[in-house]
């Protein structure tokens, strides 16, 4: 049974558990807590965001690839079965939400030799093919998975390989004798006729002949990259304005795999893929470590704007003073109360001694105190935090007191002496 069988085999098998995915419950990781368990404990700082963990795993991988008999039919009539194998290393990134980004590099062997034939090209125009061809490339996936059991999930996506080729391909004519074809040793060696065509073959242009010289006299082979007679003609790559490429990029869709895990830092996959030259199926290994979820600050938007705040002023106090003679108390009308280190008029007490003052901002405010029949004082009040009238009681001492006496001296009898 030809390999076409097995890989198409591997690739109904991996397409169809995906269709059994759809109606199960769609997780993460298998063989690991899911994220959601962890975030649910994480949760509670609405400041933070919560990355899901997950693992890193570190292992190598196995491809072998072929080119499909349909896709060869499509540029030949003719092409023999070409298969390869390919290796490498591979770095995954799963993350907690069953995400995976695989990224790698290896060598893929793309060698081959046989015979070909352009679509529609007569049977003369058939070459021998020798490639050595080999690609060094990087290779990355973008998978998507969906847990089956704990330990078993399948895992879906595209990704690309990306590399540079090395190698060479020489084209040979070819000439059908004896029922096979052979490479021709050179121009006209061996000559053979068309009437050595395989069987049913058109009889056309008779005088026509394999091995046929180049078109240019004097040469061995016309340039591989034109239409001609080839003998060991090499190839050229595009960088010396020939058609083999440098590099080549193989998109991989799809990438699907079987993944086994029976613990999250270990996993097992078996894996197959189609990109536009080839189809491959192959297995991977993988080891790593696991890892936890990240809180991660969520960014703040600072907003400015320019705010006219209302200020009330602090609140004031006035005195209610009263002022009275030291020792007996007696109101003192007429003082006169100046106030120190400020610009306001002094006052001037009523009949009881009384007098209220002008606002004052919390604090001490100190008096002076003056009368003619007073010594002068001094009087000290303070006005609280809260403002409000303060009482306050002054004293004045007072001056000492003179005066004449008038009177007349007369005897027992009242008469005048």
């Amino acid at each position: 049974m030809r390999v076409t069988s097995l890989i198409s085999f591997v690739a109904l098998a991996l397409w169809t558990a995906i269709g059994t995915v759809a109606h199960a419950q769609h997780g993460g990781l298998g063989g690991q807590r899911h994220a959601e368990e962890v975030v649910e404990e994480a949760l509670g700082d609405e400041a933070f965001d919560i990355i899901p963990g997950g693992v890193w795993l570190f292992g190598g991988y196995y491809r072998y690839t072929m080119i499909p008999d349909p896709f060869q039919e499509i540029f030949f009539d003719q092409a023999p079965f070409i298969d390869n194998h390919a290796g490498g290393f591979v770095i995954t990134r799963r993350f907690g939400d069953g995400f995976s980004i695989v990224f790698g590099g290896g060598y893929l062997d793309y060698r081959a030799d046989g015979y070909f034939r352009l679509r529609n090209d007569p049977w003369d125009d058939t070459e021998y093919v020798f490639s050595d061809l080999g690609l060094v490339h990087a290779t990355a996936s973008f998978l998507w998975a969906g847990d089956l059991t704990d330990w078993l999930a399948i895992e879906y996506g595209v990704g690309f390989d990306f590399g540079y080729v090395i190698g060479n391909i020489e084209r040979t004519e070819a000439v059908y004798v004896g029922n096979r074809w052979y490479p021709c040793r050179g121009p006209q060696d061996p000559v053979v006729h068309l009437q050595n065509d395989p069987p049913n073959t058109p009889m056309i242009e008779p005088r026509r002949q394999y091995c046929e010289p180049p078109s240019t006299p004097g040469v061995r082979s016309d340039p591989a990259g034109e239409r001609g007679a080839h003998y060991q003609a090499r190839v050229e790559r595009m960088s010396q304005r020939g058609q083999l490429p440098d590099v080549f990029l193989f998109p991989l869709i799809p990438h699907v795999a079987i993944r086994i895990a029976p613990v999250p830092e270990f996993t097992i996959k078996l894996e197959a893929g189609y990109s536009l030259l080839h189809a491959w199926a192959g297995a991977s290994i993988h080891a790593g470590f696991e890892v936890a979820p990240t809180k991660v600050p969520r960014p703040v938007r600072v907003v400015e704007r320019t705010v006219e705040i209302e200020t009330r002023p602090p609140p004031k106090g006035r005195i209610s003073g009263v002022v009275v003679e030291k020792g007996p108390g007696t109101p003192v009308s007429g003082a006169t109360v100046k106030f120190t280190g400020s610009e306001f008029s002094p006052l001037v007490t009523d009949g009881a001694g009384a007098f209220t003052s002008y606002e004052f901002e919390p604090g001490q405010v100190a008096m002076e105190l003056s009368h003619p029949d007073y010594e002068p004082g001094t009087c000290l009040a303070a006005v609280p935090d809260e403002g409000g009238v303060v009482s306050q009681r002054c004293e004045l001492a007072a001056k000492p007191r003179m005066g004449n006496v008038d009177g007349r001296v007369v005897d027992v009898q009242g008469a005048p002496v």
